[in-house]
């Protein structure tokens, strides 16, 4: 199982990488991380959930979220200014979840990624502070349905409905095109797009430090596979994953 998931990374040509033309948009402010966020994130935790590679049960992070929450801020706001993560917080359990047909083959279930739940909590910070960029300067396009508040597979077919019956009351011919990303995205382009986007300096840095260097391995029933490094994409099941994906696929500059 672990060869079929491993098999969907990209080896990216790096001296192929196409240069990025368009709208220019301004840097992202600094994030300044607080003692308070990082306690609330802590107290809204699901004390039920499993723990990460690190072992540290999600209940004592709950339930003593005001005491050490002076010290996971620390943490955090070292991990950003230097650019790095403990080696913990690059290391995935990958959970098979199945998803349709034969239960055998290894191509019927999804890789999620179980992580640490404190590099969690730093990328929920992260993610919101790019969204709230994006946000702001209307980087990302009003058609994407997807990974957004207030947009969902129901609001996205309720417009495709809306537009087919229009043409079709109007006689005009509609055309769909239907693409499926079926490979992992290479980390130097999805890098390349979110500095276009203003996604720069420190984030941009973390965001780096968190893509490369990853390890995962496949545990099942309490057996667990051989590591194997993370070659591209955005781990499946991390916080970061739907809304870096989303802005480098999609965004206002490809309408």
């Amino acid at each position: 199982m672990l060869d079929k998931f491993t098999s969907v990374f990209t080896c990216e040509d790096t001296f192929s990488i196409p240069r990025l033309e368009g709208h220019s948009y301004p840097d992202i402010d600094q994030l300044q991380l607080n003692q308070e966020g990082v306690a609330k994130i802590l107290s809204l935790l699901d004390a039920n959930k499993a723990s990460g590679p690190d072992n540290i049960p999600c209940r004592i992070l709950k339930e003593l979220a005001l005491e050490i929450a002076p010290v996971i801020t620390a943490i955090c706001r070292q991990s950003l200014e230097l650019g790095t993560l403990p080696c913990d917080w690059k290391e995935a359990i990958i959970s098979p979840v199945y998803k349709k047909g034969n239960v055998h083959p290894a191509s019927n279930y999804r890789p999620v990624s179980l992580t640490c739940v404190i590099s969690k909590i730093m990328e929920h910070m992260i993610c919101k502070y790019i969204h709230n960029h994006l946000v702001k300067y209307d980087i990302l396009t009003s058609f994407q349905h997807g990974f957004r508040k207030a947009h969902s597979c129901e609001t996205h077919l309720l417009l495709a409905v809306d537009d087919l019956m229009r043409s079709f009351d109007q006689k005009i011919q509609s055309d769909i095109a239907v693409l499926d990303f079926s490979r992992a995205v290479p980390h130097e382009r999805l890098l390349g797009k979110l500095g276009l986007y203003g996604i720069r300096g420190p984030i941009h840095n973390w965001i780096r430090a968190f893509l490369y260097n990853r390890q995962m391995w496949v545990a099942v029933d309490g057996e667990s596979s051989c590591k194997a490094r993370i070659a591209s994409c955005v781990p499946q099941g991390t916080v970061l994953d739907p809304l870096v994906s989303l802005s480098t696929i999609v965004s206002s500059i490809e309408r």
